[in-house]
């Protein structure tokens, strides 16, 4: 069954409303379909209840009687397993056993198929943006982002999201990825004074003091409506540097 085909088969009069598989583009897609087994035989809440027994015969689908419901459970939980390896921990032999096929990876035959779609693309989005920077490093930041607007052209970053992605690393105490970001957000909206004082925060609390006061000063430059803070932790700084 391809994936298409599972579509049709949840779109079936009995189920209501599309599956959002098929537009699953964004992602790889990952599928282990247990064949003749029905989810009774691989559960293990079931597999330790006598009454779901008793009447399994109206329910079983294929021969898989109740013991092959154990090594069915078993497989369920393997995959599962490398699935949250392989794209939680990015751990790249869980990935490519994923992508092997049953018989590949030691699997009895008729229990079960898989198949493996791999992305298309990212999703124009912050939250996709950020995950992307935090694969390439935050070095690559400029990189990603042309990236994202090449594919996307109207692709576009909120000066007070950005802003707020850098406080939180800044805050976190990463300070060269909080430097990044806001740095990347002064490009992209250099005419807003709060780009330049947040990055003036992110220079001054790495002690990087010069570039800190030239950030301020370009903050100041801007006239924007906080200006007059930007101006006292300038000359805090020109003080200190005296």
């Amino acid at each position: 069954m391809t994936i298409e085909d599972l579509d049709r088969e949840l779109n079936s009069p009995a189920n209501h409303g599309p599956s959002p598989l098929n537009e699953w583009t964004h992602g790889d897609l990952v599928m282990v379909h247990m064949m003749g087994m029905v989810h009774t035989e691989f559960s293990s809440i079931y597999q330790r209840n006598e009454n779901v027994w008793a009447n399994f015969k109206e329910a079983q689908k294929a021969d898989y009687p109740r013991a092959d419901g154990i090594p069915g459970y078993g497989w369920m939980a393997r995959y599962t397993l490398a699935f949250l390896n392989g794209y939680l921990k990015h751990d790249a032999q869980s990935m490519a056993w994923l992508k092997k096929t049953p018989a590949e990876n030691g699997a009895p035959p008729h229990f079960f198929y898989t198949s493996y779609r791999a992305a298309t693309g990212l999703p124009a989005t912050l939250e996709a943006f950020r995950a992307e920077v935090g694969r390439e490093g935050f070095d690559h930041i400029d990189d990603v982002y042309a990236v994202f607007h090449k594919n996307t052209p109207d692709f576009k970053l909120l000066e007070e999201n950005v802003n707020t992605w850098g406080y939180e690393l800044l805050m976190d105490g990463h300070l060269p990825q909080a430097i990044a970001v806001l740095k990347l957000n002064t490009k992209l909206y250099p005419g807003f004074g709060n780009t330049y004082d947040s990055l003036g925060d992110a220079y001054a609390k790495a002690e990087e003091k010069d570039l800190a006061i030239d950030s301020y000063k370009k903050a100041v430059a801007t006239h924007y409506p906080q200006a007059d803070q930007s101006q006292q932790k300038l000359n805090k700084l020109v003080k200190e540097q005296r």
